[in-house]
Formats: structure tokens, sequence, C-alpha cells
């Protein structure tokens, strides 16, 4: 018999509930930087929540705004950037730099790089492709005691690329600078837009070493999923989504993907146990898929014949994880996931052996992933699903060990 077995858990890192230390608020001017370079032809301003800046063509001599701003030993500092607004011909090298603590980072025609002088042959660090005129979320968390400095791009908890041996300025009565400018070698006028800055706190010692609650759902509030958190996406007027005495009670009708549909925020893990309770499958309509829930791009649903099945895109193929789940009885499911690992642990009532081990599990891990529950609308009648008990676990760091008994 073979036997899939993970095990010798480790710390894992957890950043949760970071402190907000300095935030810009664009719909005030500037919204605290000043111009320390000018340049006439080049502009920056604050516009509808935006700092947006439409640069000119001279290389170190286009407009630069500073700001004073917390400079603790460790930190996030966040963004979303759209570059080269609208304009891909305007834009042929460095163009947007910004000097973080003493440290420069440079946007050019096909992403962004650090500025490591004696590192690289060049001086320059790739980091990371982005596309022109989509926007994009950036956080860089640096570490000057430590001297390092982690890219995070698009949410995602893996860093793109960690760099060591950072040198930053010196903090004066806990402040340091931070600076935009034109780097001035792009061609044309291309414009870059940033909103959302931020500045957030990184606990020194934000390891855990047994499971941790970081979100869970009772379904408190009768009434709707949207009185609980839950934001309506996608309304079928045939359908039915009502909550009462802790319940999320479904009544779905026929309608192939156009079901009802409700969505909310959670947060990602990069190793994490999801649990619910759920009754599939009530009703006299139940001939094929209904329930459907997706987490972070990894999708189930529950089909009649009894079928609690896994879907992976990539492949456009169904697995099945239980082919006996009894209809209309309430039945306890567990997922224990590790996006590093690329592996996922699935379980119903009995808790100790998984149904079903996927090793290459589509879950994309950022700070926040979507929760999604839905109607798939492809059984032919009427078809009641319930949910209850949602509770969301962070794990420590396993080092995996696959072992054949």
């Amino acid at each position: 018999m073979k036997k899939t077995l993970f095990f010798l858990a480790a710390a894992a890192v957890l950043s949760l509930n970071a402190e907000v230390l300095w935030e810009a608020d664009f719909s005030k001017e500037l919204a605290g930087f000043t111009i320390s370079k000018n340049k006439p032809e080049d502009s920056i301003k604050a516009e509808n929540g935006e700092l947006v800046m439409q640069f000119t063509n001279g290389a170190h001599k286009g407009i630069e705004i500073k700001q004073e701003i917390p400079f603790p030993e460790r930190g996030d500092l966040s963004f979303d950037i759209t570059m080269n607004v609208g304009k891909k011909k305007d834009y042929g090298s460095w163009s947007l730099k910004m000097i973080l603590f003493g440290q420069m980072i440079a946007w050019h025609r096909t992403g962004f790089s650090v500025y490591t002088p004696g590192v690289t042959p060049n001086n320059w660090t790739d980091t990371a492709e982005l596309k022109h005129d989509q926007k994009v979320n950036c956080r860089f968390r640096f570490d000057r005691t430590k001297g390092t400095l982690d890219i995070f791009v698009d949410n995602s908890l893996h860093p793109v690329k960690t760099l060591t041996g950072i040198k930053y300025s010196e903090a004066a009565d806990g402040k340091g600078t931070l600076t935009f400018a034109n780097y001035g070698y792009s061609k044309g006028n291309p414009m870059h837009k940033i909103s959302n800055l931020k500045l957030e706190t990184v606990e020194k010692t934000s390891e855990i070493t047994e499971a941790k609650v970081v979100w869970s759902e009772k379904f408190e509030k009768d009434g709707t999923p949207a009185d609980n958190g839950f934001k309506l996406t996608l309304d079928n007027k045939k359908d039915q989504f009502t909550v009462k005495d802790g319940e999320l009670t479904m009544i779905c009708q026929n309608d192939p993907h156009k079901g009802m549909r409700y969505e909310r925020e959670i947060p990602g893990l990069l190793r994490g146990e999801l649990t619910f309770e759920a009754s599939t499958g009530g009703g006299t309509g139940y001939d094929y898929y209904s329930l459907c829930m997706k987490m972070g791009g990894m999708m189930i649903s529950w089909r009649a014949r009894k079928a609690w099945h896994l879907y992976h895109p990539s492949e456009n193929k169904w697995y099945v994880l239980n082919p006996d789940v009894e209809n209309g009885v309430w039945h306890k499911y567990k997922i224990v996931f590790d996006a590093e690992e690329r592996t996922a642990e699935f379980y119903v009532d009995d808790m100790e052996n998984p149904v079903f081990i996927d090793t290459k599990i589509e879950y994309t891990a950022k700070r926040n992933v979507v929760l999604q529950i839905n109607n798939y609308g492809l059984s032919a009648g009427t078809v009641v699903n319930k949910l209850r008990n949602f509770e969301l676990k962070a794990l420590p760091k396993k080092k995996s060990m696959k072992e054949t008994l």
C-alpha cells in the first residue's frame, strides 16, 4: 500500500494586521511631497487620488519630488503603479526613478531594476517584468539591520527578488527620504501613475510555530451573504441565497454558468487549512454540477452521483476527490494546502485521513485571495445546497517528505 506523508513542522512567516505608519493622500495636492528639482517640460500632479507623472527626455535633468517619511528598522513600502499610460512608443529606456532611503529603483521599458553597484557587471539587478498601461501592485520590504530588500509584485506572497548587501541611508530622528523623479532616458513623453502609496510595519519576529485562525465566517447575521461580508458579483433572479440561524442556504436553478455568485476577500496564505460544513444535492433536480467554490484559483464543485470534484484549469480536467458524499446530509470538509510545495490534502468527515492528495494545485498565494461561492447552474432542476462554519488557519511551514509504505 502506498501512502504519502508530510511532516516535520517548522516556523513559517506570517504577515497579518500590519500597522500603517504613513500613507500618501493624493486627493490633497502632492500629499506632502515637495519639488526638489524642477523641469518646466515635466509634470507631476495629484489627480483623482493618483500621482500622475508626465516626463520628457533629458538624462538626470528631470523633475524630482521628495518627502521625509518614517524609517523603521524594517517595513513594507507598497503602491499601485501604471507604467507608460496609453503610449507604448513613448517608452524607450529608463524613465521613473524611486530612491527609497538611499536605495535606487528605476522603471524602464520592460519592467524595473534595482541599482546594485559592484554586484553585477552593469551595476543593475533586473527584478520584474511589467506590462505597459496595466496597473500592478509593487511592494518593497526593507530591513536596514540585515541590509536586505525583498520585492513583491501583484500582491504575491513570494518575492520575485531578494537582494542582500543593501546599504541604506542613516535614519535621522526615525525618518528617511522617499524620492520620485524623472530619470530622463525615455523618448517621447511617457506618463506613469501611482496610487495607494503607503508604508507598513513588518514585525521582527512574525513566525508561527502552530496553527493560527486568521478568518472565520459563522453567518451570524440573518439575511443574505451580503449582510455577512460577501459581495454579490453575479445576480440571478432564479436563485435564492439566504442566511438564517448560522447557515447559508442556496436554492439553485438551472442556468448554465450563470448562477448566482457571491465573493469576498480573505487572507492569502502560503500554507493554510480551510474547514467548513456543507450539505449538498438536496431537492429533486440534482443531476450534474451545482454548488461551486473557488479560493485563490483553486476550484471545487459538487456533482450528482454523490461526488466531490476538483478542477484544474490548465488541464481543463476534473478530478474526483470523493465519490461517496451523501446528498442532503451535513458533512465536514477540510482542505490543507501548501502553495510552495503545490500540494493540497482533501478531507471529508474523517479529519485524519485525506480522501485525495493533489501534488500540482493551482492556487495563487497573494496577500488577499478571493473566496467565491456560486451556483454552477448545470443541474436540471431545483437543488438545495447549504454551507456553515467556515474557518481558515495559517499553518507552520512544513518540510515535505514523501514516504512509500
